[in-house]
């Protein structure tokens, strides 16, 4: 008998301690008030597209939600065998929204492709602005500038010859 009531009191504990820990999962990401958003990095080795996912602080505005993002990318990825979209050193030099505008300079570097990247830096730049579309539904366009000067990306699919 007391082997049946072991039996069925050790789920109902298991599943007790599962959503405790989802409660507490939940109560920490309402409190610390993060946001959650995609970015696309490459393989070294194959320049397999790879999605990273990270959690930004929340900003006020969409701006600054924005600039959080971008200079996310610009750090690079946290995987070990994924390459930056940029060199190290690119910066953000500014950003500006308006309406569903937005207009995005970014330092000399992002004119050059990492020397451990597989893919160009067109290729790179179109990475960039395919993200900042997916996660900011809000944006409509996108203007990019290198070092003031305006940025024409070729019209490419960096997914084609995965899908």
């Amino acid at each position: 008998m007391s082997s049946k009531v072991f039996f069925w009191r050790k789920p109902v504990f298991l599943l007790c301690c599962l959503i405790l820990l989802g409660a507490a999962a939940l109560a920490d990401f309402l409190v610390t008030g993060n946001d959650r958003y995609t970015m696309v990095f490459y393989t070294i080795k194959d320049g397999i597209p790879v999605i990273e996912d990270r959690m930004i602080p929340a900003a006020e505005t969409g701006e600054e939600s924005l600039t959080r993002y971008v200079d996310e990318v610009l750090l690079g990825p946290a995987g070990l065998d994924t390459a930056p979209l940029f060199p190290e050193g690119t910066r953000l030099e500014s950003l500006f929204c308006r309406g569903k505008n937005v207009y995005i300079n970014l330092s000399e570097g992002a004119a050059l492709a990492p020397l451990n990247g597989t893919k160009d830096a067109n290729e790179n730049l179109f990475t960039l602005v395919s993200g900042i579309k997916r996660n900011f539904a809000y944006v409509d366009n996108i203007m990019l500038f290198i070092n003031g000067n305006e940025v024409f990306l070729q019209n490419i699919s960096i997914y084609d010859k995965y899908i």
